[in-house]
């Protein structure tokens, strides 16, 4: 028990530090994720449409967004990991530390997935406020989109530490969006609900359900806007929670070899 409590205290000492050095950072990040929203539901929303697009799309990809920010964090993250161990290998300090080398791995995607919460917590309010009466949060449950969001949030970083496990090196760097990122967000449901894609071709419904991500778009939905036409929340939650486990436990190994500790 006594371990324990070290541990915990010492894994609450690093995700303070990171939070000390990320405090400078949230005011740019938040702009730059403004920016980022902005340009994409201004198009989706009043361009779109007047091309035959149905008017409540631009809600549809705002509420994806939600997700869409912690997803290609995914991409940042992974490459300064990967920078980090081709270059000055400060990981190598935190090996030091009187705690496991797994719960070391286990902190920093804690502390990764904090600091994306942040940066995702502006979306809805602003996504509400540039789309105005196009979009209703009359169905919203606060509580499911909290616990939602937060799951997905460290669902999206596990899914980092995931992929660090098996990049070589950063010569390697560019296939994480080329091969990895851009056709699970493709399949994911980030830009159709799952029911749609499954009507066109079951088998692309198929394949879709086996993209993790698809749960998670789906389970935001239904949070905000209700369960009607999208996968049971539940169950999407409990697919992002079997995933979370899933990806730590093979990125924690994989790392293990990467980093010669065990």
């Amino acid at each position: 028990m006594k371990n324990i409590k070290s541990y915990l205290k010492i894994s609450w000492n690093m995700i303070k530090a990171d939070m000390i050095v990320f405090k400078n950072l949230i005011i740019p990040e938040c702009i730059d994720t403004f920016f980022w929203m902005t340009s994409i539901i201004a198009i989706f929303t009043y361009v779109l449409p007047k091309m035959g697009i149905v008017n409540t799309y631009g809600q549809f990809i705002t509420i994806g967004l939600i997700v869409g920010g912690p997803f290609w964090g995914i991409w940042s993250n992974s490459i300064k990991f990967i920078s980090d161990m081709d270059g000055n290998q400060e990981i190598t300090y935190f090996l030091t530390l009187p705690i496991p080398n797994w719960l070391i791995l286990i902190t920093q995607t804690i502390s990764l997935s904090i600091q994306s919460m942040l940066k995702a917590f502006i979306i809805l309010p602003f996504g509400k406020l540039l789309l105005m009466n196009n979009m209703d949060l009359s169905n919203i449950s606060i509580w499911k989109y909290i616990l939602a969001f937060v799951i997905m949030n460290v669902f999206c970083n596990s899914l980092s530490l995931f992929i660090v496990g098996f990049v070589k090196s950063m010569n390697h760097v560019e296939r994480i969006g080329i091969r990895i990122l851009f056709p699970i967000w493709s399949l994911g449901c980030s830009q159709f609900p799952w029911k749609v894609i499954n009507e066109l071709s079951t088998w692309f419904g198929y394949v879709s359900l086996a993209n993790p991500l698809t749960y998670a778009m789906e389970a935001m939905h239904a949070a905000i806007e209700g369960q009607s036409g999208y996968l049971n929340y539940n169950i999407c939650l409990l697919v992002m929670l079997a995933a979370i486990f899933v990806f730590s436990a093979i990125g924690i190994m994989r790392l293990k070899k990467r980093l010669d500790f065990v």
